[in-house]
């Protein structure tokens, strides 16, 4: 038995080795020629990474790792950068206490991240940006009482982004917030498919979609 146990204790040393070199690898980006460039997520830059367009540095590596991570994201994006879609910081108290939020406008729309939550780790910031690149790239203007059922659908769309992205992103980009664990639970609802669910019984979008006297309490 003896002779067995050299190597079994060798491969746990080494296993974590390899695992304090991945989590404590060096993750940065750097503004060159109006181009961020990521170092320490195998993706080197991207269309979106436009220093004029994201100008805050973690929400550019944020935005990175979901592009990394998430390859079937990419075509939103892209589409997002092809309208110049600013990624920013914002004021919550002024979009009713929201993590995150599209400014709709179908040329150029502005998706802000509420500025309370700077020190949200990186894989809920990417979740955040990933659902509000959805509304960005695919909304369109209508009348809430006309195309009820769209302004639905695009939500749970962007809500699977929401879940796909933070699925995807390793666990070293994570943490324990009160952000993280609304995302795990996306994530789970999105496993389930009662994403749908979520969105119409949700308080907040029922005064979005039905009206603040409608809304159910």
């Amino acid at each position: 038995m003896r002779k067995y146990l050299f190597p079994i204790m060798l491969v746990v040393v080494l296993a974590a080795i390899v695992n304090h070199i991945c989590t404590s690898a060096q993750v940065t980006a750097i503004a060159t020629d109006g181009q961020w460039q990521f170092k320490g997520i195998g993706l080197r830059t991207f269309p979106w990474a436009k220093t004029d367009l994201i100008k805050d540095k973690k929400l550019a590596l944020a935005t990175a790792l979901a592009y990394r991570y998430r390859e079937d994201w990419r075509k939103v994006a892209d589409l997002a950068a092809q309208k110049r879609t600013p990624v920013r910081w914002g004021d919550s108290t002024e979009n009713t206490n929201a993590y995150a939020w599209t400014i709709p406008d179908p040329n150029h729309p502005a998706i802000e991240i509420a500025s309370d939550l700077q020190k949200a780790s990186l894989a809920s910031l990417a979740a955040l940006i990933a659902h509000e690149a959805h509304h960005a790239a695919y909304h369109q203007p209508c009348l809430v009482r006309t195309c009820m059922k769209e302004l639905i659908d695009e939500e749970t769309a962007a809500f699977s982004w929401t879940a796909g992205v933070y699925e995807s992103i390793p666990d070293r980009f994570k943490g324990k917030t009160e952000l993280d664990q609304f995302n795990k639970e996306i994530v789970t609802r999105w496993h389930q498919k009662t994403l749908l669910e979520y969105v119409i019984l949700s308080t907040g979008y029922q005064k979005q979609f039905f009206g603040e006297e409608l809304a159910v309490r």
